[in-house]
């Protein structure tokens, strides 16, 4: 099977002058076809695109759709990848995924994430630190912004390897 004229042939490729913005393609559909298919890998999968948010919350509120990736034919993000575990609760549709959810729920609610900003100030501080210390260019991707979801995430839980110098060391700051 091979791209047809209106299935446009996607790619996550990003310019190099500005790997921030999201790819060419990806704009442009969102402002002429915000909800359109899109054809992975030669044209073998064609899942839709959906590009604005108002859209997405339709979709993710309908159960016509699904993020099961154990379901026959769901995309993926590389041609020839095997579907691993379920793994978190976004991989899960409803009710299962509405269960899951109701569980965490707590734990981000507007009072208790503002009692860990201090918490996860702290830690960006560190992390910023840690970068001024090392010696000639450093990458920002791997000594802060990697570390820094995982340990933050340590800090809603009774982790102990949360926050401390001491844990980012024993694991080798990755």
């Amino acid at each position: 099977m091979t791209s047809s004229p209106t299935v446009p042939a996607f790619t996550l490729t990003r310019p190099q002058a500005a790997p921030l913005d999201p790819p060419p393609l990806y704009a442009q559909l969102r402002e002429e076809q915000p909800v359109t298919r899109v054809s992975l890998w030669e044209g073998r999968l064609t899942p839709w695109l959906v590009t604005r948010w108002e859209d997405a919350r339709a979709v993710l509120g309908s159960p016509a759709f699904s993020t099961d990736q154990t379901h026959p034919g769901a995309p993926t993000f590389n041609e020839g990848a095997q579907q691993g575990p379920r793994g978190f609760f976004q991989n899960y549709d409803d009710p299962i995924h509405a269960a899951m959810r109701r569980t965490l729920t707590r734990e981000f609610m507007i009072k208790r994430v503002d009692a860990l900003r201090p918490a996860i100030a702290h830690l960006t501080d560190e992390l910023l630190t840690d970068l001024t210390e090392l010696s000639g260019p450093a990458d920002f991707v791997e000594h802060f912004a990697l570390p820094l979801p995982p340990w933050s995430s340590a800090n809603c839980s009774a982790s102990p390897t949360r926050n401390t110098r001491s844990s980012r060391s024993s694991r080798g700051r990755s």
